[in-house]
């Protein structure tokens, strides 16, 4: 009973107004594409959008297009964005113009980043040019700089990505004019914006806006043969002279415990994540492909949540209704709220956890054959199908031994 309240305690934002109000009959407003414009400490973040004949937005980053369906009551619309808890709430003023706010629950019932739209009557197109890389730094000459390499296509109508060794920025789309590089991304979960400016080869006065809470510069070098250290280096095994064993929780709130003959004569991987993180979200859709082709075979996928609250009725709720939206055939577990420390709790036969996600494979003899840190996914194109492509004959030599 106690988890029905809670999901009702959920949906709360969706339902603000009495529900007599909504209405099958949209008020009138332009049917095409819109341009979406968020504001941040007086920065413009640019979304482009589409709203439908069926009563749906569609918001496109670049190649990707995510699509969320609308909820009409009398001149508002309400729109809730999939997989992250979050959602658009705004007034139809007239047909050709809409205001309102992206509500970011999992950051607090407070975090409220105001928008308008308009038509936007502009063809956009995301042509696929030849990928410039860049070495990237972020924060730099400070204690907290970290490296990127960024893959962009630099024309008038712009995209890219930025691969950290903790996971990719997703898809970027905006313009390159006049020297001045402009990227943004919104996927329901995150409001990226970059910005830059190129000078012959490098790329100076970088900013960087992750919604209202962050902010950081950054700056660049054209260096086509720039890589990351591999993600298969950053977090390494302490102790792997036993066969592993954990105990984790059920979203039901019953521990489990996997043993050896969990693992006995299973290819396993065990992996670390949260509903809140987009790569955790790509990994997870790749992971369901990966077992609709070899669970038939031993692959078995156990994955272990982190949640932003520390509630474990609401955590579990979250997480049930992730899968569920997902399709994912196999369950989920809850291991505690996000922070990397609890993870590297969780799992002390490792070296520090750095990223979410992060997976384990574990052989058929339950022993770790490798750690995988971070996920790029297809925003990185050759990276995500490089990964792929080891990534499946990895399970197919250890289902094979």
């Amino acid at each position: 009973m106690k988890k029905f309240y809670l999901l009702l305690l959920l949906a709360l934002p969706y339902a603000c107004t009495d529900s007599t109000e909504e209405t099958t009959t949209p008020p009138p407003y332009h049917i095409g594409e819109w341009l979406i414009t968020f504001d941040i400490d007086a920065t413009q973040i640019p979304v482009h959008a589409n709203f439908t004949a069926d009563s749906s937005l569609q918001i496109h980053n670049g190649m990707e297009t995510i699509t969320a369906p609308i909820l009409f009551r009398n001149d508002s619309l309400y729109i809730e964005l999939p997989h992250y808890q979050t959602y658009l709430s705004a007034i139809i003023s007239s047909q050709d113009h809409i205001v309102g706010h992206w509500h970011n629950t999992q950051r607090g019932a407070d975090y409220l980043v105001p928008f308008e739209a308009k038509p936007n009557f502009q063809e956009s197109h995301f042509d696929e040019d030849k990928i410039e890389k860049f070495q990237i730094e972020f924060s730099p000459n400070t204690e907290d700089s970290y490296p990127a390499l960024a893959l962009f296509t630099l024309h008038e109508h712009a995209t890219g990505t930025f691969l950290t060794e903790t996971g990719d920025y997703r898809f970027l789309a905006g313009h390159f004019i006049d020297n001045q590089l402009q990227l943004s991304c919104f996927d329901g979960s995150h409001l990226f914006h970059f910005e830059a400016e190129l000078n012959g080869d490098s790329l100076i006065n970088g900013t960087f806006f992750s919604g209202t809470h962050w902010q950081e510069h950054w700056q660049g070098l054209k260096n086509n043969d720039y890589e990351l250290r591999h993600p298969d280096s950053l977090t390494s095994v302490l102790d792997n002279s036993k066969p592993l064993e954990l105990n984790i929780m059920s979203t039901d709130g019953e521990f489990v415990k996997l043993d050896s003959s969990y693992f006995q004569n299973k290819v396993t991987i065990i992996q670390i994540l949260g509903s809140w993180c987009p790569n955790c979200l790509d990994e997870t859709k790749y992971y369901q492909e990966l077992y609709n082709t070899y669970a038939d075979q031993g692959l078995q996928i156990v994955p272990i949540a982190f949640e932003r609250t520390e509630d474990f009725e609401t955590s579990s709720i979250i997480v049930d209704r992730y899968f569920n939206n997902l399709g994912i055939a196999y369950p989920a577990y809850l291991g505690g709220q996000a922070n990397k420390m609890n993870a590297t709790k969780a799992f002390p036969m490792l070296t520090p956890i750095i990223s979410y996600p992060t997976s384990i494979y574990v052989d058929k003899t339950g022993k770790i054959c490798k750690v995988h840190t971070g996920f790029y996914g297809p925003s990185t194109g050759a990276y995500y199908n490089r990964y792929t492509e080891s990534t499946s004959a990895f399970i197919q030599q250890k289902l094979s031994e």
